[in-house]
């Protein structure tokens, strides 16, 4: 998935001593934004908000979960590789959004402890034009579609119905996800599926003379 691996790529500079995923002629516009808006603001903060990607395919949580592990160990690499003398944070705010920032003693390390109801992302599958004889035939299939999915997204954590089968027969107890621990997942009890029940915020440390490599705990 060569475009996949293009959007895992973070190109990191220094600018007088913060490290940024931003064109250095962005970098003053884009602090004195948060500025004003804030008042003040710490640096991790801005770095948090500066290098944050959104999740890649909101409605497979399975793809995204991996996605998250490879850009998690990507960044890694790369933070590693081009600034080794320096202390790095990768957040990642499971099937959300992830982040990274440079560690400082207000910057959060750890994982979060608690865990919060997932609610998955349902999106219509895209119709297309040629299959309707007219325009308003293919607008009103594309509503209903929209509809349809807005119905199926109705689960949060364990309640509601399975977004795979629609059924509400329940689901097994959540079980830690055994590939990325900011995940719990469960099992739906009539098609079977793996869905994920839970998820949180885990940070990655990413320390001075740490080998390039991927997180044994990810």
């Amino acid at each position: 998935m060569p475009e996949v691996d293009e959007a895992l790529q973070i190109d990191p500079h220094e600018y007088f001593g913060v490290v940024l995923d931003l064109p250095e002629e962005l970098i003053p516009r884009q602090l004195a934004i948060e500025l004003s808006s804030y008042g003040t603001l710490e640096l991790w903060r801005y770095q948090a908000f500066a290098n944050h990607v959104h999740s890649d395919y909101p409605a497979d949580p399975e793809l995204n979960l991996r996605l998250e592990l490879r850009r998690a160990a990507r960044w890694r690499q790369t933070l590693e590789s081009r600034f080794p003398h320096r202390r790095f944070v990768i957040a990642t705010h499971t099937l959300d959004q992830m982040t990274w920032y440079q560690a400082t003693e207000t910057a959060p390390a750890d994982d979060d402890e608690t865990y919060q109801p997932f609610r998955p992302t349902i999106v219509a599958e895209p119709i297309s034009r040629a299959a309707f004889g007219s325009r308003d035939e293919w607008l009103r299939s594309i509503g209903e579609a929209e509809r349809e999915a807005q119905n199926r997204s109705g689960r949060v954590g364990a309640e509601g119905p399975c977004e795979k089968c629609g059924e509400r027969i329940g689901f097994t107890e959540p079980q830690p996800c055994s590939d990325h621990r900011g995940a719990m997942t469960m099992t739906c009890r009539n098609c079977r599926a793996t869905l994920v029940h839970s998820t949180r915020t885990i940070r990655d440390r990413v320390e001075p003379g740490a080998e390039a490599s991927q997180s044994a705990a990810l």
